[in-house]
């Protein structure tokens, strides 16, 4: 909502769209999940900003393998500076959450081993329009069908 970002405790617009992306999940609607994450990715580009602490309720509420997951790994690697590493480590402490940053150690040591021309190529979680972050694997995308 508008004005969201004045009041303590940030844009609240990220809750809720981790809650529409649960709810597609509590409904078996992959279509629904991978639309939630197009509008979570379409807000990180147009505002140029990122989900600071979705990933704890992306962990809590998802299954292994889930594409918001992968989203919120993502966001660590290629978003995330050494405050906001040091700050989240520290403060969310909740063993539902360690998977979470075992995912991002894997990752970061898969991206320090590329070569250099490949650490530069284009930050994942930029990449609107594509079915990278879907759960939709060889049935049509969403946008397909409606």
């Amino acid at each position: 909502m508008e004005g969201e970002e004045k009041f303590p405790g940030g844009d609240k617009e990220w809750r809720r769209l981790m809650k529409a992306w649960t709810l597609g999940d509590v409904l078996l609607s992959v279509s629904f999940k991978d639309a939630v994450l197009d509008a979570i990715l379409h807000k990180m580009f147009v505002k140029d900003a990122y989900p600071t602490r979705m990933f704890s309720q992306a962990y809590l509420n998802s299954s292994n393998g889930a594409a918001i997951r992968r989203l919120m790994v993502d966001i660590a690697v290629y978003r995330w500076d050494e405050d906001d590493m040091s700050q989240f480590v520290s403060e969310d402490r909740r063993a539902g959450v360690f998977p979470f940053f075992q995912s991002v150690s894997v990752a970061l040591l898969k991206w320090k081993r590329q070569p250099e021309a490949e650490k530069k190529a284009e930050d994942p979680t930029k990449l609107l329009g594509t079915c990278l972050y879907h759960e939709h694997g060889d049935k049509p995308c969403y946008k397909t069908m409606f």
